[in-house]
């Protein structure tokens, strides 16, 4: 088989059981400073970039204010990232 056909169907294999967990597993400390960051936008944060803090407020406003709102963006990010490096 094809390696890239195999990374395509690993990343999104990966994705799909992600999403079926974000929304199960606590927040760790770093993703409730975004949650809090997003109370209180800003133009700039001391440890962390502003284009994120917008992307889970987004992200937020769509789906509440819950554990898979704040990890949403995260896990597809990391699926794009993912798909990015196949190239």
């Amino acid at each position: 088989m094809d390696y890239k056909l195999w990374f395509w169907i690993v990343n999104i294999v990966l994705t799909a059981l992600r999403f079926l967990i974000i929304g199960k597993i606590n927040l760790n400390i770093d993703k409730v400073h975004y949650q809090l960051y997003t109370e209180s936008l800003g133009f700039s944060y001391f440890d962390h970039s502003l284009f994120t803090t917008y992307l889970i407020k987004a992200s937020t406003s769509i789906f509440g204010n819950n554990e898979f709102a704040v990890k949403y963006y995260g896990t597809i990010k990391e699926s794009v990232f993912g798909l990015l490096w196949s190239f």
